[in-house]
This record gives C-alpha cells, sequence and structure tokens, in this order.
C-alpha cells in the first residue's frame, strides 16, 4: 500500500504537464522555493563571511582574551608558570606594556604624530596573535623575532606612509620621562628606533597609530614596573565566559574578551545577521504559501479521484499522505536545488573575488563563509514552513463526502 500511494503521488506531481494550469503553479512554486532558499543561504554565508573577516581583522592585534589589572602592574613571571599548570585551554599567552610617543624623522620638525607604542615579547607574541602574517615588508616575509629585537621596531603601513619612510629607516621616538618626584613639570627624552618591518591591518586606527617594539626597548625608555596586561590565546572550542570566570577567581585581576572592546560592531554584526535571516526566511516562508494554492487547486481537481479511492477502501490519512508526499517533494528538490546552487555561487566567490567593496569596510572584497551546519538548518527550516503550507490544504480531504462527489460529478 505504500508502494501504491508514492506511486500515486508521483503520477500527480510529473503528470500536471497534461494540465496547463496546475503545471503553471507546480512551476512558480518550485521556483519560489528555490529562489528563496538560494537567497537566504547565500546571504547567511556572506554575513558569516563578514563576521568571520572582522573576527579575524580584529585577532590580528587583540587576542581572544586579555587580562589586566587596574591598580597594579602584572608579574608576568609569575603568572606565566600558572597559566601554563592549571590551564591547559590556553595555548599561548603574551606579556605587554603600553606606552605613548612622538613619532617623526631626521629630516622634519614635525611632532603633530603621536603613537601607541606596545611593548612585547617577540616569540609569545607570535603566539597569541596573527600580526606576523600582517607584515607587508620586508618580503619574503620574517618571523616576528627577526623583526623586532633590540631597537627594532614594527610600525603600521599608514604610519609608514605618513612619514614616507621605509624598511631600515630611522625613526626619533620622543617619549615622557616619566621619574619619581617630579609632579610640576615633565622631561621629553628621544630614542632612536630602526623600522625593522611594516604591517597593515586593513584597519586605519592601528596602521596609522600603533608601533610594536622589543620589551627591552620600552624598559630603556620608561622605567619597568611590570606589564600593563598579558594576552590570552584559547584552543579551538574553548567556552571563554567560563575561563573568564575562573582566570578572575585565580588572578583577581580584569579578564574581558577581545569582543568587549568593540560592542558595538560585535553587536551590529550579529543583528544584522539575524534580521536578514529572518526577513528572508519570511520571503521563502511566502514562496511556500504558494503550496497551499497548488494544494487546493488539486484537491478540488481530483474530487472523483479521491472519492473512488475512498470507495475503494483507502482510508483518509493515506490519501492525505498522497498530497503530502507532493508538496514535499516539491519543497525539498527546490530547496536542495536552491541550496546547491548557492554553494557553488559562494565557492565562485571564494576562488575569484569579482566583488569589490569600499574602503568603510573591514575588507577589499565580499566575503563568502560556507558553513555546512548553517545550510543544513536553512533546509529544516524551510522543510517545517513546507510542512505547515501542506498540512493546511489537506485537512480538506476529510470533509469530502463520497456520495456526493459521486452523486454531482459523476
Amino acid at each position: 500500500m505504500n508502494y501504491a500511494i508514492w506511486l500515486i503521488a508521483m503520477r500527480y506531481l510529473f503528470g500536471t504537464s497534461q494540465e496547463r494550469t496546475i503545471s503553471i503553479m507546480v512551476k512558480i512554486c518550485f521556483l519560489g522555493i528555490l529562489i528563496g532558499s538560494c537567497s537566504l543561504a547565500l546571504v547567511m554565508a556572506v554575513m558569516d563571511g563578514f563576521e568571520q573577516a572582522t573576527h579575524e581583522k580584529m585577532q590580528g592585534i587583540h587576542a581572544h582574551l586579555i587580562m589586566k589589572s587596574t591598580a597594579n602592574s602584572l608579574d608576568a613571571h609569575a603568572i606565566g608558570p600558572i597559566l601554563d599548570q592549571e590551564f591547559p585551554e590556553i595555548m599561548g599567552y603574551s606579556p605587554q606594556t603600553m606606552g605613548q610617543a612622538i613619532v617623526s624623522t631626521h629630516d622634519t620638525h614635525d611632532l603633530a604624530h603621536v603613537v601607541i607604542i606596545k611593548g612585547v615579547d617577540p616569540q609569545k607574541e607570535a603566539l597569541t596573535t596573527s600580526i606576523a602574517a600582517k607584515v607587508i615588508q620586508p618580503w619574503p616575509k620574517k618571523n616576528l623575532p627577526a623583526l623586532i629585537h633590540d631597537n627594532h621596531i614594527l610600525i603600521g603601513s599608514a604610519a609608514a606612509s605618513s612619514l614616507n619612510v621605509r624598511v631600515g629607516s630611522t625613526l626619533q621616538l620622543i617619549y615622557v620621562d616619566e621619574k619619581e618626584g617630579q609632579v610640576s613639570s615633565m622631561n621629553l627624552e628621544k630614542q632612536y628606533a630602526i623600522i625593522g618591518g611594516i604591517f597593515k591591518t586593513g584597519i586605519e586606527e592601528f596602521d596609522a597609530g600603533l608601533i610594536y617594539c622589543s620589551q627591552e626597548l620600552y624598559n630603556r625608555m620608561y622605567s619597568p614596573q611590570g606589564v600593563d596586561q598579558i594576552s590570552v590565546k584559547l584552543k579551538p572550542g574553548v567556552k571563554e565566559n567560563n575561563l573568564m570566570n575562573r582566570l578572575r577567581d585565580r588572578f583577581g585581576c580584569e579578564v574581558y574578551s577581545w569582543k568587549d572592546l568593540y560592542p558595538a560592531l560585535v553587536s551590529a554584526l550579529k543583528l544584522e545577521k539575524y534580521v536578514m535571516f529572518f526577513i528572508l526566511a519570511l520571503i521563502t516562508l511566502v514562496a511556500s504559501m504558494n503550496m497551499i494554492s497548488l494544494l487546493f487547486m488539486h484537491i478540488i481537481q481530483k474530487h472523483g479521484d479521491i472519492a473512488i479511492l475512498k470507495t475503494m477502501g483507502m482510508r483518509t490519512n493515506m490519501i492525505s499522505a498522497i498530497f503530502f508526499i507532493m508538496g514535499m517533494s516539491i519543497a525539498c528538490i527546490a530547496s536542495l536545488c536552491g541550496l546547491i546552487i548557492a554553494w557553488a555561487i559562494g565557492l565562485l566567490l571564494q576562488r575569484y573575488p569579482l566583488i569589490t567593496l569600499p574602503d568603510v569596510y573591514y575588507v577589499s572584497n565580499l566575503p563568502v563563509n560556507l558553513d555546512i551546519k548553517v545550510f543544513a538548518i536553512i533546509f529544516v527550516v524551510i522543510m517545517l514552513m513546507s510542512i505547515l503550507a501542506t498540512w493546511l490544504p489537506i485537512r480538506k480531504i476529510k470533509n469530502i463526502h463520497i456520495a456526493d462527489v459521486l452523486r454531482f460529478e459523476a
């Protein structure tokens, strides 16, 4: 009997070519679901691409977590062994010290270029951020310890362009000499540094106002008072919130994620993704609603067949299953075709980045992130919509009376 149900359903579905009105409705319904699923999947892939690209950009500068003490400096030599022993979820950590300075060259007296100087341990910094991958000069690239050592520094591309310098050029770093007992006056000191490399993150505020130097050079400029913060990189799959609470309890310091530095940006990306999913899901729902009209027309047209099947002893739920199979077959095939087309377009955009974006974005080309889980969720959502759209008209079948149909439509 199950085979008969499938056979009748396929006969009704693929036999519509002889019935012009039903055939047009089937095509419209099929194309509507196909376009809706393709658009929904493609937009979600682009939104995920934007979110992933933004995260990668930010993590080129910031690690996953940042430990910072508001009152006193951190003792990295004491904290490091504890992180290694008690926190296996941590992949690497890097102590950092922050300061400000005015940077200029020998042939200019312009003192308007203020930058943030970040003193780091080059070997540990390479374990927590991807700044080494952002280096554009020299080429071929060198590792971070070869670029940042002694008085060699790493400078952003926008700052290098503004100062008209290149790798090997000498800069003057003018900073405030903070000595104890001096409250009413400030002494400016000068430190010469050589550009060991130039990086480009694509974020203007970093490329124009950030300089990396070794911790030794930083200590020569400023009085060594420990480190300001410790950047922590996590292993894949680690839950940030749980680890942040454990670090706070263990060290009694402030611990926050890099996302807390840009709450508006992170919230905007999530809100955009959810809103776009909701709007396009509604469009797909409207396309699925065409199924209601299609099945209503088909059920009305097949009154005679339904009455004959009931007369032969077929139960109402089995007759309903025939039209349910018809509707779900259209929805399943159309949504799968739409998702396959969206995946193919995504692969094309990944391989050939044809669409360029203006400078206001953190990426130069349209980013696409293809995630099979997202596509599976979209498929499930469309199937649920199609089940609703199919269930509504097939309820009419139980109201069809055999005697009335055979009397008036025989």
